[in-house]
């Protein structure tokens, strides 16, 4: 009989290894966070986009690539 401490123990081991950098889910799990970085610089209304034909455009991805257009970046990242 498995008590739950130690199922959730062997669910974290699983967990830590499938995020492991050379875990085949780790581009899965990349590309995740990478759309919910560009979606959250989408939506702020403090970074200016570019229009570019019809479309206006804050930032581009492909694969493990993001372009960010900034008008005054030093003004936009202070801290940085």
């Amino acid at each position: 009989i498995m008590t739950q401490a130690k199922i959730k123990s062997q669910m974290l081991n699983q967990l830590n290894q499938e995020l492991d950098k050379d875990g085949p889910l780790s581009p899965l799990y990349f590309n995740i966070v990478l759309e919910v970085f560009a979606t959250a610089i989408r939506r702020q209304k403090g970074i200016k986009s570019i229009q570019i034909g019809k479309e206006e455009v804050k930032c581009l991805s492909f694969a493990d690539d993001m372009i960010l257009y900034m008008e005054n970046p030093k003004e936009a990242t202070p801290n940085y």
